[in-house]
Order: structure tokens, then sequence, then C-alpha cells
């Protein structure tokens, strides 16, 4: 089983890191992006149960669907799976700017993941998704069995909508969180928080800094990554603080792929 999208940021390179820190059977994670920790978690039997949450709407209607309505969501797809040229992605990115419909835009969501530039999610300040054609060739717009099979695993899932308070205020001592929010840009011109249409801030990432305080505070067990950037390793000084090598997860030319250092953050606890 693997995440049913490609996410920027994707944590399959560190994820045993991860994984092997998490000590507790109920588990929570905002920033959910592709989902490959609680995906893994939940295949290797680590959790009895989790909680998830992101802000963007079209990723968490997209959980929902594939948890709820499977079925409509592979006979949509089935319907796409040959509609691999320029003409016919423009017109269904326009589609799925233009729909209200629920499992239709998550249908359009999952086919656009499939066939855009480097598999990216992006929207523009209306919040239209403007990403432009990928030119792969021979995408693979439906993985059936996969989506069956992590649509069995959300089974174990509660799906939150909204900012990462949300969930974080429904943990407990019993609680694992794992924290992946868009990393601090290392540079001006590396910044990406563009997932939702007012990005991820810094004063968000100082916020998120005082929630992992508060959840140290009460017994949490807790890991968060991030860019090693200065900022950041000031922040968290007072926990542990373990340097790895991080790639860009997204496929597409080697440019597109560069290393760079990342952190993981853990209370220890």
């Amino acid at each position: 089983m693997t995440p049913f999208v490609k996410w920027v940021g994707g944590k399959r390179k560190i994820a045993n890191k991860i994984i092997s820190k998490v000590n507790r059977k109920d588990y929570i994670e905002p920033f959910i992006g592709g989902g490959s920790i609680v995906f893994s978690l939940i295949e290797q039997g680590k959790i009895d149960h989790a909680t998830i949450s992101d802000k963007c709407d079209d990723l968490i209607d997209a959980y929902v669907n594939i948890k709820h309505n499977i079925n409509d969501v592979i006979d949509g797809l089935n319907e796409l799976v040959d509609q691999t040229s320029k003409e016919q992605y423009l017109e269904n990115r326009s589609r799925f700017n233009n729909t209200t419909d629920p499992t239709e835009r998550t249908v359009l969501f999952l086919y656009l993941n499939a066939t855009s530039f480097n598999g990216l999610y992006r929207v523009n300040k209306s919040g239209a998704f403007n990403v432009p054609f990928g030119n792969r060739k021979n995408p693979t717009i439906l993985r059936e069995r996969n989506l069956r099979e992590c649509s069995e695993a959300l089974q174990k899932v509660d799906i939150v909508r909204g900012d990462f308070i949300e969930t974080t205020k429904l943990a407990t001592k019993d609680h694992f969180v794992y924290l992946d929010p868009p990393y601090f840009p290392l540079s001006k011109t590396s910044k990406f928080t563009s997932y939702t249409s007012d990005g991820f801030t810094k004063k968000d990432h100082a916020r998120l800094y005082i929630e992992f305080d508060r959840l140290n505070d009460i017994g949490c067990g807790l890991a968060l990554s991030n860019s090693d950037n200065p900022f950041v390793i000031q922040m968290y000084s007072d926990y542990k603080i373990e340097y790895t090598d991080g790639v860009r997860t997204i496929g597409g030319p080697s440019d597109y792929k560069q290393k760079f250092t990342e952190i993981i953050v853990s209370n220890g606890k």
C-alpha cells in the first residue's frame, strides 16, 4: 500500500525514522499530505486508530471520498484512464475548477495529480488549480488495488478539515503526534507554501512551536520534521534534533530532485 496521491514533501525517505518513534496506539497527524506515515503505521499494525487533518480542502475531500465512496471514485477514474493529451488535461483542469460536486472533484483531483507537471498541487489566490500539463509518457491514472487498500486502511482513521489546531487539541498523553508542516524555506527562492491560497507563514511556524510545547507538557509522544534552518533550530533547541539527508519526492527531471538537509525533532516520551 502506497499513498494514493503524490505530494510535495513526501516522507518515504525518512519514514522508518519517524515510524520507529511512534509508541502509542492512538496517533494524530495534521499536515497529512500523501499520508505515507499513517498508511505504513496501519499496515504494520503499530496503531489502532488515527486522526488526520489538512487545510487543503481538495486533499481532505479525497481522503473522505476514498474512505466512504471508493466505488464511485474508481468508476470516475475508469472514465479518464485514456485522457492523456494536453487538450484533455486542460479540459479536465477546467472542469475541476468549475465543479462543486465533491466526488467529481476527487476524481479530477486524482487525475490531475497523475498528469500534471511534477504531480504538483498548487492554487492561485482565487483558489483555482493552475499547474500546467505534465506531458508524461503513459501516466498511471488508476491504481485500483492500491485505492481499495487505502480505503480499507482509512476505516481506522478520523478525518478532520482545517488548521492543525483542530486535531492537536484532541490529543491526550495517550497520543503520539507527528507534525510535518510545509517546511520553512531555506532561501527566498525555495519557498513553496501554496497548498492553500493563504500559505503557511513564519508566524504559523512559531504558532506550531507553541503547540508542540503544549503537547509536550501534557505528555504526548512527539515528532516533527522541518528544514535545517536557524530559525527552526533555535525554536526547538530544548528538544532532541536529528539531522538527515532529504530529497524532493515529486517525480520529474533531475534538477527537481535536489538534496537538502532536514531535521527530525522529538521529545522522547
